[in-house]
């Protein structure tokens, strides 16, 4: 019987080890999800982009242990040509997500080394969280959201050369 005692013991303490939460025999999984994407104010009336706001939230029963976050861009049409290309590649990476318990929301902001001037046009912005699977979750298919954002053409001022 004492062996049976220690077997139990053991196989809560992987667990908890693990991040992993159980109530009544049932484990208790995270669900991240990525909330919102939002862009700089500035973003929609053309010109420079100084952010990317990203909202993160656990939505499942268990807590969540730390992970990654990919963000990525792409010109869906554009006017300015071969540098709609170049424009869309600056906002491609990854932001650490700290550990979420369930419930918890948090919000992440992306900043640019330097403030980007974008061409007018179409652009896609997609947030991608755990990416590699790092945290096992109750649902693993809702963990991109997309965001498309229009901006315009900046025309040059009469007299201004």
């Amino acid at each position: 019987m004492r062996s049976f005692k220690i077997a139990v013991s053991c196989v809560v303490s992987i667990f908890i080890c693990f991040g992993l939460a159980m109530a009544e025999g049932t484990v208790l999984l995270p669900d991240l999800i990525v909330d919102s994407v939002t862009f700089a104010p500035l973003a929609k009336e053309g010109g420079v982009v100084n952010s990317v706001m990203i909202s993160v939230k656990n939505q499942g029963k268990g807590d969540a242990a730390g992970c990654l976050l990919s963000l990525s861009c792409s010109a869906l049409t554009c006017n300015g040509g071969s540098e709609c290309e170049k424009l869309s590649q600056l906002i491609n990476g990854t932001i650490q997500v700290p550990a979420l318990k369930s419930g918890e929301e948090i919000n992440l902001q992306w900043k640019p080394a330097s403030p980007i001037s974008w061409a007018g046009g179409k652009y896609s912005v997609t947030a991608e969280i755990d990416k590699f699977n790092a945290v096992q979750e109750a649902d693993e298919t809702n963990n991109i959201k997309q965001s498309t954002v229009y901006i315009k053409s900046l025309s040059p001022r009469p007299g201004a050369y």
